[in-house]
């Protein structure tokens, strides 16, 4: 369990590493973050009214890597009177409340690693499919590996 920023005496929150079952399906902004001196994506989940009685809401916080979110990662919690003030574009602004990360940066680095090892292999896998293949034009294939932060705007959980 993490304690909240807010309201720490009264707030709890699991650290659970699952993306929510009411997450799947949503469609949410992606953020910039820095954690653990590297810069990520995170997206907050849909927002949750459990401790609305105490006038604390919140997000589950989740690492994006590669358009797919991975794992949560922490909470973003705000005062249930600072949401409406808080809304921009139907986008959170993260400075007006709370973020709590509860994943360490020994799990997070193997989050990472076990995600880089992966694009090394499919990276690794294309080129041999392509050294293997003669009927492929070069001019067919297209590596898109820094996508412009205008054009990445929503990510879609599954």
């Amino acid at each position: 369990m993490v304690k909240s920023i807010l309201k720490s005496d009264l707030i709890n929150y699991s650290e659970n590493k699952e993306i929510d079952m009411e997450d799947i399906g949503y469609s949410t902004v992606i953020y910039e973050y820095h954690l653990y001196n590297r810069n990520i994506e995170i997206a907050l989940g849909k927002i949750k009214h459990t401790y609305s009685n105490k006038n604390i809401i919140y997000y589950p916080i989740y690492l994006i890597i590669d358009d797919t979110p991975k794992s949560k990662i922490g909470i973003f919690e705000i005062k249930s009177e600072n949401l409406i003030h808080n809304l921009e574009d139907d986008e959170v602004d993260l400075e007006q409340g709370e973020i709590i990360i509860f994943i360490s940066n020994d799990m997070f680095n193997k989050i990472i690693g076990s995600q880089h090892s992966k694009n090394e292999n499919d990276s690794e896998k294309i080129k041999n499919d392509y050294e293997q293949s003669s009927d492929v034009n070069i001019d067919d294939i297209l590596f898109v590996e820094n996508v412009n932060e205008q054009q990445k705007k929503m990510i879609y959980f599954y």
